[in-house]
């Protein structure tokens, strides 16, 4: 497994200056370059986003953080037909509960939930992981097709099939039954 330094990393505190407050996160080059690393892609162009941190809780005993954001990302991916370099934008809000302690309805809720330590939180790590869950699986340019990706498809299927792998198959199904 390979281990990366912690790019695009925002620590902040749970702390009454940071909770209720609108934070702009903005990726620097060499950020960019490291997160393109993590996620295993060719480039990052961008990433900023907007994050406003809420708590339930009182001082410095906060049990649940609920984070609110919008990301807008500008990636280049590969196309996994052509194997095309092209570029993704990601422009998605989302929001983590972060709490203390995860109960059995937590774990099998659709929240996006995840188990709150310590007195600090990274959001740029937490940008970073909603980035790859927002980024396309099966990265395809638009008008990629099996043509474009460099296999041959027959103009005449009948003949495909009679040629391929099943043709064998396909001559016992046109033989008719003996009595």
């Amino acid at each position: 497994m390979q281990k990366f330094e912690e790019p695009f990393s925002y620590v902040v505190g749970l702390n009454a200056d940071q909770i209720g407050r609108d934070l702009l996160l903005n990726a620097s080059n060499s950020d960019l370059t490291d997160i393109a690393k993590r996620l295993d892609i060719s480039r990052v162009h961008s990433v900023s986003a907007k994050v406003c941190l809420r708590s339930k809780g009182q001082n410095n005993n906060i049990d649940e953080v609920i984070v609110d954001g919008t990301i807008d990302a500008l990636l280049t991916r590969t196309c996994v037909a052509t194997l095309e370099p092209f570029e993704e934008k990601i422009k998605t809000p989302f929001r983590v509960r972060l709490t203390r302690s995860l109960s059995e309805d937590d774990i099998q809720s659709d929240e996006d939930v995840d188990v709150l330590t310590g007195q600090t939180i990274d959001i740029g790590d937490l940008v970073i992981q909603q980035i790859a869950v927002a980024m396309a699986a099966y990265p395809r340019i638009e008008k990629a097709s099996i043509s474009t990706a460099g296999l041959k498809s027959d103009e005449n299927t009948e003949n495909s099939v009679e040629s391929g792998a099943f043709s064998s198959l396909r001559s016992l199904l046109a033989k008719p039954e003996s009595s």
